[in-house]
């Protein structure tokens, strides 16, 4: 877990990447999922999802980025962690 400050010292961000963690959004176990059941879930919970721009998703109402990594059992990319935001600020999130 890391967490980023800004120019004078307020948090701007929180950032988890473990691929063993637990970590939920909404009630959903986001960790391991592949970006499309990551988006399918979040659709069902009535979010949009952003993406992907440079192999992150995003959910701008939430300030909510995701990252990815290979997972050679799924042989495919799976979601490894999370980055939070008070406010998403990226124009390729805001559309």
């Amino acid at each position: 877990m890391s967490l980023d400050y800004d120019d004078e010292d307020r948090l701007d961000c929180i950032e988890v990447i473990n691929l063993q963690g637990q970590i939920y959004v909404e009630g959903l176990q986001v960790v391991g999922l592949t970006p499309h059941q990551f988006i399918e879930g979040m659709a069902a919970r009535g979010h949009d999802v952003i993406g992907p721009v440079v192999g992150i998703y995003a959910i701008p109402e939430l300030g909510l980025r995701t990252g990815d990594t290979y997972d050679p059992r799924t042989q495919g990319t799976v979601i490894d962690g999370i980055t939070l935001y008070e406010e998403e600020t990226d124009p390729d999130f805001l559309g």
